[in-house]
Formats: structure tokens, C-alpha cells, sequence
């Protein structure tokens, strides 16, 4: 019997291809600049979670413009705000091709976290400025989104007065917090 040589050739670019692509921001510019590559990839829909308002209060009328930019293209979002970013969350609830959820006041996310396509964005408002990590990762997007459905579907959505505590035992109920 006589030995077969197997010749393999090792492609470089299937490994670049594979890898995750992580950049990460800073300040105000690099909010801006995440956002606006967002919107130019092609996006269907745009998905956030532990969402406070704290972008809206760094760059407020860059957001306002993103998202009628945003509604222009179709670009269906859904947000999961923390509790105490009501104000913000009503706002966007009355905007076309969005949805808002509120997540219970007893949960504060100390980081934001965006889901688009095969991208995942995470950031947070540090006493310096805004951090803002972008990760280019179809694995990790995928689950990404399956963790933001069943925060989805678990949502305390009584703010948003649709859900009924009515068959529920007098211990069960949750004291609404102005």
C-alpha cells in the first residue's frame, strides 16, 4: 500500500472571516459615529435592552434625527428601557415602526446593549465621557437576540398598562411606583 500525501492549504482569510471584529469609541463623536454605521448596514430591525436615557441625554438631537432617519428606511426598534427612563421610553412608544417595553424598577442596567444584524453594540456613560464596544460577530448577535426575546417576552409591562394582575393572589400583585 502506498502513502498518499494530503496536501491541505491553510486559507488565512477563511480565520478572518470567522473571528469576531470588535472596535470600540469614545465621547459623543463615537456614539455618533456607531449609530450612523448602523443605520448604513442594511438593517431590518433594531433591538436595545437595559436601555436608559442616557444617550438621549448626551446627544439628544443626533438620536431625534437618527430615528427619523430610521422610521425613512423602515427600520422596525424595539426597546427594552430600564424603569426610570419612562419619560424617554413614552417618546418613543408614539414614533412609527417602534416598540417599548419597561423592564421591572427593581433591575438598573449598568450598561446598554443593541443588537443589528450581525452586530452587537454594548456601551455606558462613564464620568469621562461614553465608551461604546461594537462587535461584528453573527454567533454572537444570534444570541444576543435570543437573550433579548425572552427579556421581551418577560418585560414588566405595566407601565405600559398591558398586563393584568387581575388572577393573580393578593401576594402577587407589585405596588406600582410613581
Amino acid at each position: 500500500m502506498e502513502d498518499k500525501k494530503i496536501d491541505i492549504k491553510y486559507d488565512h482569510n477563511l480565520e478572518e472571516q470567522k473571528r469576531p471584529k470588535v472596535e470600540v469609541y469614545e465621547g459623543k463623536d463615537g456614539m455618533k459615529t456607531v449609530m450612523e454605521d448602523i443605520l448604513r448596514s442594511g438593517i431590518k430591525e433594531f433591538l436595545a435592552y437595559g436601555s436608559s436615557r442616557s444617550s438621549y441625554e448626551v446627544i439628544p438631537a443626533f438620536m431625534d434625527d437618527w430615528h427619523k432617519r430610521r422610521i425613512k428606511k423602515g427600520i422596525i426598534c424595539k426597546y427594552i428601557y430600564d424603569n426610570n427612563a419612562k419619560e424617554y421610553g413614552k417618546v418613543r412608544e408614539k414614533m412609527p415602526l417602534t416598540e417599548v417595553k419597561y423592564l421591572s424598577p427593581d433591575i438598573i442596567s449598568p450598561v446598554w446593549t443593541e443588537i443589528a444584524k450581525d452586530y452587537v453594540i454594548t456601551g455606558h456613560i462613564t464620568e469621562s465621557g461614553a465608551i461604546v464596544f461594537l462587535m461584528k460577530d453573527k454567533e454572537m448577535a444570534k444570541k444576543h437576540l435570543h437573550y433579548f426575546e425572552l427579556i421581551w417576552k418577560q418585560a414588566w409591562a405595566l407601565y405600559n398598562n398591558e398586563y393584568d394582575w387581575s388572577d393573580k393572589a393578593w401576594w402577587q400583585h407589585r405596588t406600582p411606583i410613581p
